[in-house]
């Protein structure tokens, strides 16, 4: 892989007095922060060590500057199609910040030559950067790799220890930077030759489920849904709510009730092997029954991400009448290799990745 130090902007920290807010503002107010004084740029081109610790767990990766060119040819993979209209408003966001101000988050197989370099960089010298965010009760800390002999050692590590990374979070804002990349056509105006980016070892990252909320029971009963249901699951009460526990299970909260359901054998036997739940789920559940055909863009579709877990599912499904929650298994790390491999494409919001970036804690200037 081809990794490039850049010279960042960071936050200065003395100057916000709300960090959450400003975080959550950043993406949006980026360049009225920066003309005002709020980042400041640094010395010279670097690495940064990033560290997201929260409650008795840490999150360890690598801040860089990753080659579009490596994306064109599939070291960087993907997992998801792009759609041409979130790749315009990503375009229009990027030429207006004239920076790219959120890492895509990448993932790779741990290589123990580059994790005994970060915690060295870790245990040698003090973070340049901590950051306190209440609202996530998460710590951000940030060590800066500057010198030239660390450059280089962490530039060969790449190069010859890791071969390929996955894309977990982040494929409109690589495919707009391949796109920006692809229009300045080799020009010495070119400025998206490399695009700013958060390497995780696949070890440090964990893949939570994104659950589903649907605006269901405005065209169907609960009583014909559930009729409709039991003809591909085996449908249980359950008297506490609990996650599904194992693949082919999913568990469902309709009119304040929780249930477990399990995909029938005659589901399963029509299936491929490796078939995904969230697939057998798009299927049945919402093609089949509720007569949901596109499952990118409809809007009676909204999404839990994992981390707010079966309270999360229930608040929103309890914001309307109409509305069925569901948690699904999540996909497991070998499986989304797998997948990503095979140049294989997950459903939409089939994978919610932890850590998640912030924006505005690195940014990348462009030109």
């Amino acid at each position: 892989m081809q990794i490039k130090p850049f010279k960042a902007l960071t936050p200065e920290l003395s100057l916000i007095k709300s960090v959450d807010t400003f975080f959550n503002t950043v993406k949006q107010e980026f360049p009225k922060y920066n003309k005002a004084g709020f980042f400041k740029s640094g010395l010279s081109p670097a690495f940064y060590i990033y560290r997201i610790t929260e409650e008795d767990h840490s999150y360890t990766g690598i801040l860089t500057s990753s080659s579009v060119e490596d994306y064109n040819s599939n070291k960087i993979k993907k997992h998801e199609k792009t759609i041409s209209v979130k790749e315009q408003q990503q375009i229009a966001l990027l030429l207006h910040r004239k920076a790219i101000v959120k890492p895509v988050l990448l993932t790779y197989n741990s290589v123990s030559e580059i994790d005994d370099f970060t915690q060295n960089i870790i245990e040698s010298r003090p973070a340049t950067t901590v950051i306190f965010f209440d609202g996530d009760q998460q710590r951000h800390e940030i060590w800066t790799v500057d010198t030239p002999a660390e450059i280089e050692t962490l530039q060969a590590l790449f190069a010859e220890k890791v071969s390929h990374a996955y894309i977990a979070d982040g494929h409109h804002r690589t495919s707009t930077s391949a796109l920006m990349h692809e229009r300045s056509n080799g020009t010495d105006e070119d400025k998206y030759q490399y695009f700013l980016t958060a390497y995780f070892p696949n070890n440090q990252l964990e893949i939570l489920a994104y659950n589903r909320v649907i605006e269901a029971l405005a065209t169907i009963t609960p009583t014909r849904f559930m009729a409709q249901l039991a003809k591909y699951c085996k449908i249980t009460p359950l008297a506490v709510p609990e996650a599904p526990s194992t693949p082919r299970e999913l568990v469902m909260y309709i009119n304040h009730e929780w249930y477990k359901l399990k995909w029938k054998d005659n589901v399963l036997n029509k299936a491929p092997e490796n078939v995904l739940d969230v697939k057998l789920f798009n299927k049945y559940i919402l093609n089949k029954i509720l007569h949901i055909k596109d499952v990118k863009d409809d809007p009676r579709i909204r999404y839990v991400e994992g981390k707010l877990g079966l309270e999360g599912v229930a608040n929103k499904t309890k914001k309307a009448p109409d509305r069925i929650g569901f948690s699904l298994f999540p996909v497991a790390m070998e499986e989304f290799i797998r997948i990503s491999d095979n140049e294989e494409i997950l459903p939409p919001k089939s994978t919610w990745f932890e850590p998640r970036m912030k924006n505005g804690v690195i940014v990348q200037t462009i030109g």
